[in-house]
């Protein structure tokens, strides 16, 4: 697992006019753990209204999961359209940069007039914000932070995966 990219902290970048994002040099260090591709990487939407970048071999993955899912489902063909429809392969070019198209910015939540980012690692993926959207997305009190995590805890399953049940 020495070689799986997992990203942490937060950055904060700047949109070219072009719509040109340079990626900060501690998350390009993650990337180059990437054993398909260090030189692409895919962009899609998030369910928080931001973005979410991954390395080629987290999405394929990640894209796996929802690929296989059962296609006598509507709602099944119907997410995997919405996913794969929003969902960009991007090239870094010689300066670290991608180029994120306007229609998947505007589908991420990321106003055409905004041109501060904030990229937050998100352990298999990086979280690509509007600035201002991502500070207050990840503002809260410990308090509140404690609680998430005991209710999160309580869904995890336990190390190794064992069952709770006893079954």
């Amino acid at each position: 697992m020495a070689n799986v990219p997992r990203f942490f902290g937060t950055a904060r970048a700047m949109l070219d006019d072009k719509g040109r994002l340079t990626i900060p040099a501690k998350i390009k260090e993650q990337l180059l753990k990437d054993p398909l591709d260090v030189n692409r990487v895919v962009v899609t939407t998030w369910w928080d209204d931001c973005l979410a970048l991954y390395t080629t071999s987290q999405w394929e993955k990640y894209s796996e999961v929802i690929a296989n899912l059962p296609e006598d489902n509507p709602d099944n063909r119907r997410l995997q359209a919405n996913i794969f429809g929003h969902t960009e392969s991007l090239e870094l070019d010689k300066s670290n940069r991608i180029l994120i198209p306007a229609d998947l910015r505007r589908e991420g939540g990321i106003d055409p007039e905004v041109r501060e980012l904030i990229l937050v690692g998100s352990m298999d993926r990086v979280l690509i914000w509007d600035a201002a959207k991502g500070t207050e997305y990840q503002r809260m009190s410990k308090d509140e932070r404690s609680k998430l995590f005991q209710t999160a805890r309580a869904q995890a399953p336990p190390p190794g995966g064992a069952s709770t049940t006893g079954r």
